[in-house]
């Protein structure tokens, strides 16, 4: 873990099964980790160590977490195709409140609009899952993208939450509005060309992050 203040890196804490997500607790309080057992930590940053460990699909690796902006809830996506949606307290006290499988494959990546109205979840089944978050944490699927041909690998809306940023292995770099479905514009990273003047087929992309605000 790197603190820009001071340019240094500090590993705070290892473990026998392999981290494959985090999340920062927009109190800028606590980190949570997912690992490939099915558990979810709780760093306490302050403190220097984990405070809370909760299992929530043994022996499932969890693929992402995503907090709403106002730090009220957690969502937790696995490799089985599960959702799952959390609350933390202060205490940091983790409490599922729902769970359900949304996905045939892989969810690759999990996000939650800014406006907390969205949570949006990516896949190896090639699609995008648009989910209505309504009172008390409840939540509707609304809507499926189609559009990708290849793993969905991540996804992130933008800061207006009416726009969203999807990238896979297909080459393509697509731009959705949220609340339509509708595909805005998009962007295929087909080729390179190198000093002689050929061409070569680029790789997909994995990753996509934004800042706009």
């Amino acid at each position: 873990i790197y603190d820009v203040r001071t340019a240094s890196k500090n590993l705070l804490f290892s473990q026998d099964a392999d981290i494959n997500c985090s999340a920062l607790n927009p109190n800028q309080g606590e980190i949570i980790f997912g690992d490939s057992q099915g558990n979810i930590k709780v760093f306490d940053v302050t403190a220097n160590k984990i405070n809370t460990t909760l299992c929530v699909s043994k022996g499932v690796g969890i693929r992402s977490l995503a907090f709403s902006l106002d730090a009220t809830l957690l969502a937790v996506v696995d490799s089985i195709g599960y959702l799952r949606t959390l609350t933390i307290s202060q205490a940091e006290v983790l409490t599922e409140m729902n769970s359900r499988k949304i996905h045939d494959d892989y969810i690759l990546n999990v996000c939650i609009s800014n406006d907390k109205k969205f949570l949006i979840t990516s896949s190896a089944d090639k699609t995008i899952k648009v989910f209505e978050l309504m009172d008390k944490n409840v939540i509707r699927e609304d809507k499926t993208l189609f559009g990708h041909t290849k793993w969905v690998w991540d996804i992130d809306v933008l800061s207006d939450s009416k726009h969203l940023l999807s990238v896979s292995t297909d080459g393509f770099l697509k731009c959705w509005r949220v609340d339509n479905g509708c595909l805005v514009k998009e962007y295929y990273n087909a080729y390179r060309v190198s000093n002689d003047g050929k061409k070569h087929l680029k790789k997909g992309f994995v990753a996509v992050a934004v800042k706009d605000r």
